[in-house]
């Protein structure tokens, strides 16, 4: 039985700037591409987030992160939150570079020790600070302290010089914030924690990154009848909305059996990795494939086909560049709109990507 009142709205951070692209050729996605139609929206993945939510008007700039994480992890919670995340950085000749902490192994051990021993630094400006899991922490201030600081996932490989807040236009707060950094660092050089987290050959948790600053926001009306993700924003996001949330399947076929309930429903698929597929699964026809051909083969072809059928009523297709392409079935049935090749859309959308 056809789900015309079914609508997606797909969200793939990074979709264009996948680099294992020019030589291959992914029919449906393609096809999908020149059958809709299309729009310009914000390139910040977590800005565009709160859009969709109905949070910010566009162009929303630092969006307020922390209190949402927050509320996912804990609990909703009034004041000025902001994100202390731990992470590592390292010194390269004369910059120093962030490198983030996804490859970190953080414990809820070492965060909870870490955290105490940090504690007395905040504690000296009235500020609580606390890391109920490993590697998301938190700030809460007693009011907007008027500085800016760019998400940890901008930041990554790049010189942190560049991200920290100027202490030409923010004055003596910016001061203080880079102290109070520095000030966290040497805490963080001197733990027990790490020395033994070297001994073992990891790396070492040696800095905090603030972000993502803000209070909770003025809940609207409800948008989305169920969201699909593994991020903790939009599983926050969706609880604030007592919005059912869940990882997304393994691909668009799964899903189209699963999200049963009419209305709107938000996916969001995991930044692309340029690494060719070697070793899957038994049975699985993904050997030898890059990321950008599963993406096609496991959602883009059954989200095509869900259109044709008349299955699915529409897509939004967010691609992290900048654009949303919008198809129904009746876009995907212009047959005499030619698709182009995939290496053609990143060069449109490469000036973004930059």
């Amino acid at each position: 039985m056809a789900q015309t009142s079914r609508h997606l709205s797909l969200l793939i951070p990074g979709l264009f700037a996948s680099t294992d692209a020019a030589h291959v050729r992914v029919t449906e996605l393609e096809t999908l591409l020149a059958r809709s139609e299309h729009r310009v929206c914000t390139a910040d993945s977590d800005a565009l987030l709160f859009e969709l939510f109905d949070l910010a008007p566009d162009g929303v700039q630092n969006p307020p992160v922390a209190p949402v994480t927050y509320a996912l992890d804990v609990n909703t919670s009034s004041g000025y939150w902001l994100r202390a995340d731990p992470c590592y950085m390292r010194a390269d000749s004369n910059r120093v570079l962030m490198m983030g902490n996804a490859f970190l192994n953080i414990t809820q051990y070492e965060a909870d020790t870490l955290a105490h021993e940090l504690a007395p630094l905040f504690r000296a400006h009235d500020w609580q600070f606390s890391a109920p899991r490993p590697k998301r922490w938190y700030l809460r201030l007693p009011a907007d302290p008027g500085i800016s600081w760019h998400a940890l996932s901008t930041v990554c490989g790049q010189d942190i010089h560049h991200f920290l807040p100027d202490q030409t236009t923010a004055g003596t707060g910016a001061q203080l914030w880079r102290r109070i950094l520095n000030e966290a660092q040497m805490i963080l050089h001197q733990s027990p924690v790490n020395q033994e987290r070297e001994a073992r050959g990891e790396l070492p948790v040696n800095s905090l990154w603030f972000w993502g600053g803000g209070a909770l926001p003025q809940i609207s009306p409800k948008r989305f009848a169920q969201v699909w993700s593994n991020r903790a924003l939009e599983q926050g996001l969706a609880k604030l909305f007592a919005t059912p949330y869940a990882p997304p399947p393994l691909d668009g076929a799964i899903w189209l059996t699963q999200a049963v309930a009419p209305g709107e429903q938000l996916v969001v698929v995991e930044p692309l990795s340029d690494t060719i597929i070697h070793c899957t699964a038994p049975n699985h026809t993904g050997v030898g494939k890059t990321p950008i051909e599963l993406l096609n083969q496991d959602w883009f072809a059954p989200l095509l086909t869900a259109l044709k059928k008349r299955e699915l009523a529409s897509l939004h297709l967010y691609t992290g560049s900048g654009a949303v392409f919008h198809a129904t079935p009746g876009t995907v049935a212009r047959w005499w709109k030619r698709p182009r090749s995939f290496a053609a859309y990143q060069s449109r959308h490469a000036q973004v990507l930059k």
